[in-house]
């Protein structure tokens, strides 16, 4: 377990202050923040670049606040890959075991074979791709075996079919090594599918942190809404009906099965709104009409912004689903989502 007890740091003007942090073995933590929050700093922090103002940081029980960065047992792996250029794949991976004066490199194989780069062990790093370089990077760092890694952005430089890929590859060899991994991303794609726990970081502290799912679904502040992704809608509350709430957002009323009172500000997850052309049954209270103002495509997710009673939302659907609901700008649509699909911030 990786602990952080009332750290803090001040590097200029940034200032980070964590009260507590805690991290389980096996844990996948995705660390997320606007730039600036400092996330780097700190993950530099845990590994000993950077020198504690105040706090400990404690693994597995023993205080390593002073200790070396080369005695923490912790690795971590940078955006740029940072290997050496003059070295081949398999000496780049080797290279932290060399240094041990180690001989065995059988555990150095199985991570080129779980991470898929058994093949280029001969190359050089100059005619690899970004992601090849990605996963060379990683081996090196799991090499010794590290009791948490850190990675800080490994995948925004890359494009979204080898992001996806790597995403996959590299979740499927953390999860059976059973590492403790501490992740720095803005991806809140990649938040979502390599993390069991989510902590966004704002002026260096912690603002929220829980499970990846509540965090994407239950965010506290209309900041970790608004950096989530997720739609954001103001409004007053009106009444009760059917022991559900009833907000005025816009011209539109909007039902939640949440308690609240006077104004309030409302969450509503893209992919829990569901659109059509045409008028569908459904159980469902919140029933709109609107019109898609536009469509806007990520790769695997297109986006449609519609326009509802004076209010906006954004539902997230697949290429194919748009193509089989003929959805196009300026076309009328009827929304749907579930009044417990609605949360009040």
């Amino acid at each position: 377990m990786l602990e952080l007890h009332d750290i803090h740091i001040a590097l200029g003007d940034l200032k980070i202050e964590i009260q507590q942090l805690k991290v389980e073995k096996g844990d996948y933590l995705a660390i997320m923040g606007p730039t600036g929050a400092g996330k780097t700093v700190l993950l530099e922090s845990i590994a000993g670049l950077h020198a504690l103002h105040g706090g400990k940081v404690l693994l597995n029980g023993r205080d390593i606040t002073h200790m070396a960065p080369n005695k923490r047992g912790i690795a971590m792996v940078y955006q740029d890959y940072v290997l050496f250029p003059h070295l081949s794949v398999l000496d780049n991976i080797t290279y932290p075991l060399r240094i041990r004066k180690e001989r065995d490199f059988s555990f150095a194989m199985k991570l080129a074979n779980m991470l898929e780069i058994r093949h280029l062990l001969d190359r050089e790093p100059s005619t690899l791709s970004g992601g090849e370089m990605q996963r060379v990077a990683l081996a090196r760092a799991l090499v010794i075996r590290p009791n948490v890694v850190l990675l800080d952005e490994p995948f925004s430089s890359l494009d979204l079919k080898t992001k996806c890929k790597v995403r996959k590859i590299v979740k499927d060899t953390i999860s059976e090594l059973n590492a403790t991994v501490i992740h720095i991303t803005h991806d809140a794609e990649t938040a979502w599918t390599m993390a069991n726990k989510v902590a966004v970081m704002h002026e260096g502290k912690i603002v929220q942190i829980g499970s990846t799912e509540d965090i994407f679904t239950h965010p506290k502040t209309e900041f970790v809404a608004n950096f989530v992704d997720t739609n954001i809608l103001k409004g007053e509350v009106i009444g009760m009906q059917d022991s559900l709430t009833v907000v005025k957002v816009g011209d539109a009323r909007i039902y939640t099965a949440a308690p609240a009172k006077g104004n309030v500000i409302l969450s509503i997850r893209p992919e829990n709104i569901i659109v059509s052309k045409t008028k569908i049954e459904s159980s469902m209270r919140n029933q709109l009409q609107g019109r898609i103002e536009s469509i806007e495509s990520t790769g695997s997710i297109v986006k449609l912004y519609i326009k509802i009673k004076g209010m906006a939302l954004v539902s997230t659907l697949t290429p194919n689903a748009i193509h089989a609901l003929s959805l196009e700008p300026n076309a009328e649509v009827f929304v749907y989502f579930k009044a417990s699909s609605v949360h009040v911030l």
